[in-house]
This record gives structure tokens, C-alpha cells and sequence, in this order.
């Protein structure tokens, strides 16, 4: 210890030891240095109905509809040296996917040949491309996009990951069943092979269909989600990949909706430049999927769209793949989205960017005659 100099550290009276000084607690106003946690709301106390929008294709069935005609106005078209594909795209792009399905079966009654054979045949280039997709009933040509996207050497995650994100658990479930069917194959097994690490164990949990569902949303419970989801990535060193993959695997997308918009007011910062910056490679790219389908799924297929069309060249199969597998579904909520994202019509980068019958048929199933 040191002495002091002080002339009453001296007085006589003071001849023990002075009692050690009491330990002083900090002053109340010293925990309001610490941050406040975001407030969040017992499950229970608030819970809304979120409303279900309508959507509506550009593709419906034909009402003066006679599968033999257009079965024999096919036949016609292919007859002989070359292909009219004019006429063939006159006929298939204004006719539903079952109607197609019963001009095929009249062409083989009619004429003893398959009519996808005679047209695969008989077509070439983007068109044979398009109509191949058109000729399939809507889960055998999702199950078919999967089997292509691992067929061979490599992955393509992207379309893996388009499909899985944005298609309902009961067709999901359903394209398990036709991928089996056509390819002698268990869905799940094919991906558990073909991808690895993190976005195999996504992909997996995406295809096993097991979203939860429903248009209720616990606002309560989806502030605990992003209070969950921040703990995992931005509030912490390195990321918990898990939680993330559990939640956005998990939730349904309304309330996945609702986790977004409370992570926004929680944290200041939108998801998707949380899952940015907190993942990386196919996981990065598989996440922002989900996270772009919960958030508006005709928005997302908008940007692939925009996507398959911006800058030089065209990305033809990005192109026909989304205008193929959803023209019976939303395109026409689509279209609309696309309007508003860019300031232009769908319709004028389709006819910019595409020439002759193909420009003519996809114009045609975006009912853009």
C-alpha cells in the first residue's frame, strides 16, 4: 500500500485499522448502456389471416375443341418434306394441356404413330424445345426438368432449386410419384447423390414436401423466427446454417412473410441481403429461391424472365421453361409483375428477342397474339 502525505491520515485517535471501504454498486442508469432486445409478442396474442390472391393463366382450354381435326391438321403440317411449324403452333399453343393430351391419344388411334415422336421428329430448334415441354401433362414435365438437371455429369442447381422452391407440397409430392413412374427412380435418393454438404441437406428437406401450410400467421412466433434467424447469422461469428435451412424448409410462406417483415423492423435489414451475406455458393442461391418465392413467387419467375432476356443473347431454355410450366397457372399475374418491376411490357422483350414461329408461339401462350 501506499502512505499518504494528508495530516489527518495521522490522527491520534485512529489507532486500528480503518474497516475496508463497501463495495459500491454501479447506478441503475448504467444498464440503459445496454441495448434493449427487440420486443417480441407471445404466440397467441396477435395472429392474422393473411388473404390468398387469385392467380390466372394465359393459356385455357379451346371451347370449339375437336381433337380429330386438329390431330389431322397436324398430320397434315408434318406430312411430306419438312414441317409447317406454323400451323403446329397454331394448333398446340391455343389448346389446354388436356386437350393435348387427347389430340395425342386421337393421333395414335388415327393414324398408329405417337404424336410426341412425329413431333420431335419433325420440329428442331427452340420450337421442338418448347413444344416438347407443351406436350406433357404439368407434373410429368416438372419431373422431367429434375431428371435432366442431373442427368450426366454435374448438377443444375438452379433448376433443382427453381422447381423445389416454388411448387406446392401436394405437387411436389405428386412429382416424387411421376419421377418414379417415368425414370425407375426415388427423387430423393437421385439428389441425395447428385448434390452434397449444406444444399443437399436444403434440396432434401425441400422435396420431402413437409412445408407447413395454412394462411395463418402468429406474429408472435414469426418475431421469434427472425429473432432466431439473427441469432444464427448476423448476431453471431460465422453462420448456423441448420437454423436457416430448418426455418425457410419449414414455414409456410405467409409466415415466412411475416418473419421477413419483422426482421426488417427488429434488425433494419432485408433478408435476402441477410442470406447475401451470411451463405455462400448453391446454398446462397437455393435460400434466395425460397426466400423470393415466400416473398411473391410471380415476382420471382418475373426476374427469371428478365433474367433469360437482359443483355446480349437469350437464354432460351430459362425462357421456355418458365413460360412452358407456368402458362396455365399465373402467367397473367406475372405479366403484370413484370410491368411493374422494368417499365415494360413482357410481351416487348419476348419480340425482341425471339424471331419466326417461336417468337409466334410463346407470344401466343402469353396470350400476346
Amino acid at each position: 500500500k501506499s502512505r499518504t502525505s494528508s495530516s489527518s491520515s495521522l490522527s491520534s485517535s485512529s489507532s486500528s485499522k480503518s474497516p475496508p471501504p463497501k463495495a459500491v454498486s454501479p447506478p441503475a442508469a448504467a444498464a440503459k448502456d445496454e441495448p434493449e432486445g427487440p420486443q417480441i409478442l407471445p404466440p397467441g396474442e396477435s395472429i392474422i389471416d393473411v388473404p390468398v390472391e387469385a392467380y390466372q393463366g394465359t393459356v385455357y382450354p379451346a371451347v370449339s375443341f375437336n381433337p380429330e381435326e386438329d390431330a389431322a391438321t397436324l398430320r397434315k403440317a408434318m406430312k411430306g418434306l419438312g414441317c409447317d411449324d406454323k400451323a403446329v403452333v397454331a394448333v398446340l399453343a391455343f389448346r389446354s394441356t388436356a386437350q393435348r393430351q387427347e389430340i395425342s391419344k386421337c393421333f395414335q388411334e388415327k393414324y398408329g404413330k405417337k404424336l410426341r415422336k412425329e413431333l420431335d421428329s419433325e420440329l428442331g430448334g427452340d420450337v421442338k424445345n418448347a413444344v416438347k415441354g407443351l406436350m406433357m401433362e404439368r407434373l410429368e414435365y416438372d419431373a422431367y426438368l429434375l431428371y435432366i438437371a442431373m442427368k450426366g455429369l454435374g448438377t443444375n442447381e438452379a433448376i433443382v432449386s427453381e422447381i423445389l422452391a416454388s411448387r406446392s407440397n401436394d405437387a411436389l409430392q405428386k412429382i416424387r410419384q411421376r419421377f418414379s413412374e417415368d425414370y425407375k427412380k426415388d427423387l430423393l435418393q437421385e439428389l441425395k447423390s447428385e448434390t452434397s454438404g449444406d444444399f443437399q441437406k436444403l434440396v432434401l428437406r425441400l422435396a420431402a414436401a413437409e412445408r407447413e401450410e395454412g394462411n395463418t400467421v402468429d406474429i408472435g412466433i414469426a418475431q421469434a423466427d427472425a429473432q432466431t434467424l439473427y441469432n444464427a447469422g448476423e448476431g453471431r461469428q460465422g453462420t448456423d446454417e441448420a437454423t436457416f435451412i430448418d426455418i425457410l424448409s419449414r414455414r409456410s410462406y405467409p409466415h415466412l412473410r411475416a418473419v421477413f417483415d419483422a426482421y426488417k423492423q427488429m434488425y433494419g435489414k432485408d433478408f435476402l441481403k441477410v442470406v447475401g451475406s451470411e451463405t455462400s455458393g448453391d446454398l446462397k442461391m437455393s435460400l434466395a429461391a425460397v426466400v423470393r418465392c415466400a416473398q411473391d413467387t410471380q415476382a420471382y419467375f418475373a426476374k427469371l424472365l428478365h433474367k433469360s432476356m437482359k443483355g446480349l443473347g437469350t437464354n432460351d431454355d430459362l425462357l421456355i421453361r418458365v413460360v412452358v410450366s407456368r402458362c396455365e397457372t399465373d402467367t397473367v399475374q406475372i405479366k403484370q409483375r413484370f410491368q411493374e418491376l422494368y417499365g415494360k411490357s413482357l410481351a416487348s422483350f419476348v419480340e425482341g428477342d425471339t424471331s419466326g414461329n417461336y417468337k409466334r408461339l410463346l407470344l401466343a401462350l402469353l396470350a400476346e397474339k
